[in-house]
């Protein structure tokens, strides 16, 4: 039986029925990965074969007896390779990493969907230690778009994305510091979302970094943050919101009366091409016949680069200060360049850097008290060619903003005008505001 493209609720309801076992997902998963990685380039650089069958045989039993975990049991779900699994090979795709045994304990994320039953099937490919929107490495080179491979997936959640858009996966957990989550899963036409800041704990945790799923839909991406985003003392970050299940319970709320902004543009960000004018103009006939009050508008903020180009490199330049040579010669030149340019930034300059983001997210925050959600562009236009990526600050300019403030944004997969590529439309709420972004998103499913 192929399983591509199962939700959760698929899932769920096949076990409860007994029609299929979670170990029949296994091996048809374990098949499929590497099929993937012939295709497409490694989208997987860890297959957790073993592993994956034990959790199976454990959740089949499980599902017999009538005492599943929650809707996550038995469920197939991949880990970017940045993130700590127990006892995994976490190499952050980096020829200078010796993953050795691998973790000894698992990242808070991972331990909540190891503790709901998840099968925990293995890593997803990212760029090196996770620096830029494409998804090639020194050690597991290039990886393509399915929608068509001369172009790149995006990044650096391009694995994970690559594993949502060709149906491998209902969940794939990535991490996003400047688009990194919705930027493939625009580029691959799938659902992805990065919560607000410090929903879900992270570890190692940093200023600018939010963990989240890419996955199929809305509907499961809330059933996934309902695993995910719950308090772990490990992360002095974290901020779960209040009560059980915030999110997988308030969908299907009606968007009648919502205030939404649509902005074609805003400081910073590249002109759109038509596939993105089309898309944007479907969005806002979509949130129209929702009955949405919708306006025009942006917000009234600062061209954002600046505060980017100096804030973004400073977690490589401390991975790279006390690298020797023999080190720095098998590193991406790309990101030792992003991480030689930051060690040259000045003391003076980083204040200004953090002053700015806080003026910068005032602005954001004062928007959000005219409006209850707004609707932009995720990336300028769809997939670029491979090796034709540019200024990856143009790419991402119109998500990266939102990691500055730190408020959920999602994207979600539009195919406007019988478009070959997908491009996304990208739905950002206020701090906090997670529940009513997903469920916008899920309101426009189908509809754009």
């Amino acid at each position: 039986m192929d399983f591509a493209f199962w939700t959760i609720g698929d899932f769920n309801r096949a076990y409860r029925q007994g029609r299929i076992s979670p170990v029949e997902v296994a091996h048809w998963f374990i098949v499929a990965a590497h099929a993937l990685n012939r295709r497409l380039g490694t989208a997987l650089t860890h297959v957790a074969e073993g592993e994956m069958i034990a959790a199976a045989e454990a959740s089949g039993a499980r599902w017999r007896a009538g005492e599943a975990l929650g809707p996550l049991d038995g469920v197939p779900v991949t880990i970017k390779n940045l993130l700590a699994v127990r006892g995994w090979p976490l190499d952050f795709c980096s020829l200078t990493v010796d993953p050795g045994e691998g973790p000894a304990e698992d990242a808070p994320a991972v331990a909540r969907l190891r503790a709901a039953g998840a099968l925990l099937s293995g890593y997803t490919s990212t760029p090196e230690f996770s620096w830029t929107i494409v998804t090639d490495s020194p050690k597991y080179g290039v990886l393509r778009n399915p929608h068509d491979p001369a172009r790149t997936p995006g990044g650096s959640s391009g694995g994970a994305a690559v594993a949502a858009a060709t149906g491998l996966a209902p969940v794939n957990i990535g991490s996003d510091a400047a688009g990194s989550i919705r930027v493939p899963a625009a580029f691959c036409g799938v659902f992805g979302m990065k919560p607000t800041f410090g929903v879900v704990a992270a570890l190692p945790a940093g200023p600018m970094t939010h963990l989240g799923p890419i996955c199929h839909t809305a509907a499961d991406a809330a059933l996934v943050l309902d695993v995910i985003g719950q308090p772990d003392g490990r992360d002095w970050y974290n901020t779960p919101l209040p009560g059980p299940q915030p999110f997988s319970h308030r969908l299907d709320r009606p968007a009648s009366g919502l205030r939404v902004a649509i902005a074609s543009g805003f400081p910073g960000v590249p002109a759109a091409d038509p596939a993105v004018h089309a898309a944007l103009t479907a969005t806002q006939t979509a949130l129209e016949t929702l009955g949405a009050r919708v306006e025009v508008a942006a917000p009234e903020i600062t061209d954002p680069r600046a505060i980017a180009r100096v804030l973004f490199p400073e977690g490589y330049v401390r991975r790279f200060r006390d690298m020797g040579d023999e080190a720095r010669h098998r590193t991406d030149p790309g990101l030792l360049a992003l991480a030689t340019a930051g060690a040259a930034t000045t003391v003076d300059a980083l204040r200004q850097a953090i002053e700015a983001r806080y003026a910068l997210g005032c602005q954001i925050s004062a928007f959000f008290q005219r409006f209850d959600l707004l609707v932009t562009a995720t990336t300028p236009g769809p997939a670029f060619e491979l090796g034709t990526a540019g200024d990856m600050f143009d790419w991402n300019a119109g998500t990266y903003v939102f990691n500055l403030s730190q408020n959920p944004a999602a994207t979600v997969p539009v195919l406007a005008g019988g478009g070959a590529l997908p491009v996304g439309i990208q739905i950002v709420g206020p701090k906090f505001g997670d529940a009513a972004v997903l469920n916008l998103c899920h309101l426009l499913s189908g509809r754009v």
